[in-house]
């Protein structure tokens, strides 16, 4: 089976905080990859702690289910509620209890397809050939007075309430409905991002395009919006993150010579030992539960 390569790049700025409550994560295997952001909600305690079970549930679920996943939809879905339970847990079990909230952003590569969900306002964008090819629609108050008529859409930029959320991990006795986005099949050099709104509010989409079709390296670029972001926000910057993937094909990875092409093919092997012992840990747990 010919194993298909991606490149990734990645960035989470403090910005004009006191502490970084942002989380981003990918996991992986030869085959797929599992790409995750939660921007915890400052309004709340230890929001970094929430995005960061996020994160942490998220990987856990990837690596028990077996691949390619049957199911993306109600796999994602799993991950958002079995969060959503963990963080109430951990909220509970402080003394005095806590109620830590985090809004959140899942994507799952497989086969050649991209499937996304989401909740709250941290976002998922595909760009192809330079342009946007889709985006997450905001789980928050300001996008709904646009939808509904209310605002315009220059006015939702620089409403006072634009960083309201109306669904978040947490907080609720019940897990928040998730958006899911329509699976998309992925062609050379599309390019995946996932950022928290500190990222995606201080920089214009036609920016982001542009700069995704660059030959730079894909982390030097998300670095460098990411800083952009950042500058552009102060002194009120809040944290910043972003989390991207480019798609190539295998037959566009160019290894530069015959020791790093034997190398790669050793590291495919490892990872996928390694993804196959995880998954039968995993397996294992369950049974004794």
């Amino acid at each position: 089976m010919t194993a298909t390569r991606y490149e990734i790049g990645r960035e989470s700025r403090l910005g004009n905080r006191r502490i970084n409550q942002d989380r981003c994560a990918i996991v992986q295997s030869v085959e797929y990859a599992l790409l995750a952001l939660g921007d915890g909600m400052g309004g709340h305690p230890r929001g970094e702690m929430a995005a960061q079970i996020l994160m942490d549930t998220a990987e856990q679920h990837f690596y028990r289910e077996s691949k390619p996943i049957a199911a993306p939809r109600e796999f994602l879905k799993k991950i958002f509620h079995d969060a959503h339970k963990q963080i109430q847990a951990f909220g509970f079990a402080q003394t005095p209890a806590i109620d830590p909230r985090t809004t959140g952003v899942v994507a799952l590569v497989q086969n050649g397809m991209v499937h996304w969900a989401h909740v709250g306002d941290s976002r998922f964008y595909l760009f192809r050939k330079g342009k946007l090819l889709t985006r997450t629609t905001d789980h928050s108050y300001v996008e709904q007075l646009r939808q509904d008529g209310i605002i315009s859409a220059e006015q939702q930029e620089t409403h006072p309430q634009r960083h309201f959320v109306t669904r978040c991990l947490g907080g609720a006795p019940r897990p928040p409905a998730i958006s899911f986005g329509e699976s998309a099949r992925l062609v050379e050099g599309d390019v995946m991002l996932l950022c928290s709104d500190g990222f995606w509010a201080n920089i214009e989409e036609e920016e982001m395009a542009f700069a995704f079709q660059d030959s730079d390296p894909l982390d030097k670029t998300i670095k460098g919006l990411a800083r952009a972001a950042e500058v552009t926000a102060h002194p009120e910057s809040d944290n910043v993150t972003a989390l991207a993937m480019r798609w190539w094909e295998a037959s566009r990875w160019i290894h530069r010579d015959q020791a790093g092409e034997r190398q790669g093919a050793d590291s495919d092997h490892l990872h996928s030992a390694i993804d196959e012992l995880t998954q039968a840990i995993g397996v294992f747990e369950d049974k004794i539960k």
